[in-house]
């Protein structure tokens, strides 16, 4: 198993004029070669939310998403992620380039089109029949 890791600078928006830094690890695994996971710190410990790859690199072009998570160009050299959940909505901002030099990275490891190779199927159904 290979993977990438980077530490992105994002922004939460809390209203108009208001926001803090969130210090952000985005995780790739060629083991999981269809995610990416994004572990979000605070004073409160982590919270980890699991990303399509192909959503992310969608949404550094256009706005895209369904449901919980929605991604979308915001200013120039800005991406915007949307993460809705029981506690409420997350805006949060980052710039788009330390984003996708970690997508490349990705795409380095696992290129498109080529994800179904790197997974175990036998134990994604092993678990899937054991919970």
């Amino acid at each position: 198993m290979q993977e990438a890791i980077t530490q992105l600078p994002l922004r939460l928006t809390a209203g108009p004029g208001r926001y803090w830094y969130v210090p952000t690890t985005c995780r790739y695994r060629t083991d999981d070669p269809y995610a990416v996971t994004m572990v979000f710190e605070d004073a409160a410990g982590e919270t980890r939310w699991l990303l399509s790859r192909d959503l992310l690199l969608a949404g550094l072009e256009r706005p895209v998403g369904d449901g919980d998570v929605h991604i979308a160009p915001a200013r120039i050299g800005e991406t915007m992620i949307t993460l809705s959940g029981q506690e409420g909505i997350a805006l949060l901002h980052t710039a788009t380039e330390p984003l996708a030099r970690f997508l490349t990275d990705t795409l380095l490891l696992v290129p498109l089109g080529d994800e179904e190779h790197h997974v175990d199927w036998d134990a994604a159904i092993a678990g899937f029949l054991t919970t």
